[in-house]
């Protein structure tokens, strides 16, 4: 069975099956034997056999039928296309005889369709009358040849050579202009993240004129769209081509590379044609996108916890880990700065040093910034959590000489001094802000010191001290942390009585040898009577 396929195709041509059903043709499209192909009058198709023996063109303007006759490969030869000496012969004589039936004699005509229009002819025409009456032809002679001579005709007489004429010769036909829609296609090129546009029919070459040109379809990515609606690829982008030819390109973010040619079928109303449209996007520079980090979202959680007063070295890949580049460049950490509650330096090795203020806890924060190594750089926030430690009380010592730390610790000799809790730890502070108590004291000089159940204390000098007397106490955060300071205690002197001794003569210590003869008067010295007296502060007595 002999099928064909369509290759090219001018103008347009359809199919009409056995039952009478046209369809339009185009490229691509197979006809079966029997189907008759019709072409339009200015167009043109060329069929495919498939049998290696070339192409078979049929011209505008034809109805043909699809068999093995329109394969190149079978062309009918000479002899088989023109009378022969033999069967001319044959014909003749049957012709002269009157008694045969030609239908009889002769052989039968080679199958095919009916005669006339019916196979794919013109119609004979029919005589309106097929016979006539009319008087035979006579004529009389007088005398005659009885007997003749047969003479063999040996060819003309020589004559003259006629003179040679050159025929004129006739003009060839103007050919008939045959639409030859054209499209050269398109190609366009645009850098990542922007959209490319243009006109699809900027190229296409059609007598018609340029505005008889319309785009009817395309296809992209084995996706096949109207014009005017929208193609979509994944990871790609979307294409839309217009009726008018304007199409519009918009990659996804960030896309650049190799992008399949769309292919566009453009008519005039008449032919079709098919051309391509070819994208390109030019990659550019991307900028990188560092994460934020800190210690209490999953994603970019970067264990960043340091304890109060204590400084963390971060390596470069904490920060970097939840970082990228839509390229997939290397990023560096090329600085750092704007810390807040704290200080943040990058080392030589790449570390990063962030170190809390004194006694600071809660959230500090730094930034650091990244490069691409290509010039684009971008910057991000790093949140460092600082977790409180209990510190140390810092209690101030007290005296009586420092304003700043002057708790008027004053008493008389021989005299207690009872001292408020307030009064020593007034001023005293804890970094963490713990409320102080005094839970001990001790280690007094030049005196006695007491904590009272009331949380006073009681400082007594010893007897007739005056200067400056000392005690320790101790102060208690409340959470474990203790610290001591010392309290100076000026004692301020006071007179003391004498204390004169009795004077007898038994008593050698204090014998003043009073003795004296009755009846004699006894002259005693000062000093005598003073020798065994004293006083307490040391005062001359008299």
């Amino acid at each position: 069975m002999a099928t064909a396929t369509v290759i090219a195709i001018s103008g347009q041509a359809w199919a009409r099956d056995e039952s009478g059903n046209l369809r339009e043709l185009s490229i691509g499209d197979v006809l079966q034997e029997g189907e008759v192909l019709i072409t339009s009058s200015n167009g043109s198709v060329e069929l495919d056999f498939a049998d290696g023996a070339g192409n078979s063109l049929v011209e505008g303007g034809q109805e043909v039928v699809v068999s093995s006759e329109l394969d190149s490969d079978q062309l009918v030869s000479t002899e088989d296309a023109s009378a022969q000496d033999a069967d001319l012969e044959a014909l003749l004589a049957a012709l002269e005889d009157e008694e045969g039936d030609l239908l009889d004699i002769l052989d039968a005509t080679a199958a095919g369709g009916g005669a006339g229009g019916g196979g794919e002819g013109h119609d004979f025409v029919r005589l309106a009358r097929i016979a006539e009456q009319t008087d035979p032809l006579s004529f009389e002679t007088s005398g005659g040849l009885e007997e003749g001579e047969f003479v063999e005709f040996g060819g003309a007489p020589d004559t003259a050579a006629a003179e040679e004429v050159e025929p004129t010769p006739e003009p060839e036909p103007t050919p008939e202009p045959i639409n030859t829609l054209a499209d050269d296609g398109e190609s366009v090129t645009t850098n990542e993240d922007e959209v490319a546009s243009g006109n699809v029919l900027d190229n296409t070459q059609n007598p018609d004129g340029p505005d008889a040109a319309t785009v009817v379809s395309f296809s992209w990515y084995e996706q096949t769209a109207a014009a005017g609606e929208t193609a979509t690829q994944d990871g790609v982008g979307t294409l839309t081509i217009a009726e008018n030819g304007a199409f519009t390109f918009t990659p996804v973010e960030n896309y650049d590379g190799d992008i399949e040619a769309a292919s566009y079928n453009v008519t005039d109303g008449e032919n079709t044609v098919t051309s391509t449209l070819a994208i390109s996007v030019t990659p550019v520079n991307d900028t990188p996108v560092p994460e934020d980090d800190d210690n209490t979202t999953a994603a970019s959680d970067d264990a960043l916890t340091t304890e109060e007063d204590t400084a963390l070295t971060i390596q470069p890949g904490t920060l970097l880990a939840n970082d990228n580049d839509p390229d997939g460049d290397t990023l560096t950490i090329t600085s750092v700065g704007n810390a807040t509650n704290g200080s943040v330096v990058l080392n030589g090795d790449g570390t990063i040093t962030f170190t809390p203020n004194d006694n600071f806890n809660g959230d500090a924060q730094f930034e650091y910034t990244v490069d691409d190594g290509n010039g684009a750089t971008a910057s991000a926030t790093v949140t460092v959590e600082v977790t409180p430690v209990n510190d140390t009380p810092v209690p101030e010592d007290d005296n009586n000489t420092t304003a700043a730390s002057d708790d008027a610790l004053t008493t008389e000799e021989d005299t207690a001094l009872i001292i408020q809790p307030d009064t020593l730890l007034a001023n005293d502070d804890d970094p963490d802000g713990d409320t102080l108590t005094i839970t001990s004291v001790g280690n007094a000089t030049n005196g006695t010191v007491a904590l009272n159940n009331d949380g006073t204390i009681t400082f007594t000098p010893n007897d007739n001290f005056n200067g400056d007397a000392t005690f320790e106490y101790t102060v208690d955060d409340g959470n474990g942390a203790t610290a001591s300071a010392t309290v100076t205690v000026e004692v301020t002197p006071v007179n003391d009585t004498p204390v004169p001794e009795d004077d007898d003569n038994t008593t050698a210590a204090s014998d003043d040898a009073l003795t004296t003869e009755e009846d004699t008067a006894l002259t005693i010295q000062p000093g005598t009577l003073l020798a065994n007296d004293n006083d307490p502060d040391g005062d001359t007595l008299t």
